[in-house]
């Protein structure tokens, strides 16, 4: 397998690692949810532990944080090979300079907005109702 290949099959792990981390991550933001609700005793469902919600809350923003960079750091390495393989690379594997600056920029901003989003999580749940 090349360098490239290898590169892409890298981006790609880290890719499907994020899609799944954010798939739970997004049920994790019901379960808060419904954790109040079942605060305010509009919940027919099993109790929610409050504990047990943020360290799950806590490993999914971790792994998705930790994924986010992988793939920041991947894309900046596709990014390096490309210019300097530049005439080397198959047909069917090119990508333009700008291509990798939008990607990075998307990816960074979503990593950033998953902190965000999690710190007010965090208040949320560690603030005593």
């Amino acid at each position: 397998m090349s360098d490239l290949e290898t590169l892409w099959d890298t981006h790609d792990f880290a890719l499907s690692k994020v899609a799944m981390l954010e798939d739970e991550y997004h049920f994790l933001v019901g379960q808060v949810h419904d954790y109040f609700a079942q605060e305010a005793g509009e919940s027919f469902e099993a109790p929610i532990n409050k504990d047990d919600l943020l360290s799950q809350f806590n490993e999914v923003e971790q792994g998705l944080d930790n994924y986010y960079n992988k793939q920041l750091t991947t894309i900046m390495e596709l990014e390096e090979f490309y210019e300097e393989n530049a005439f080397s690379i198959p047909p069917e594997r090119e990508v333009s300079a700008a291509s990798f600056k939008e990607l990075k920029l998307v990816t960074a901003n979503l990593r950033d907005a998953l902190k965000e989003s999690s710190e007010e999580i965090k208040i949320i749940l560690t603030s005593d109702n």
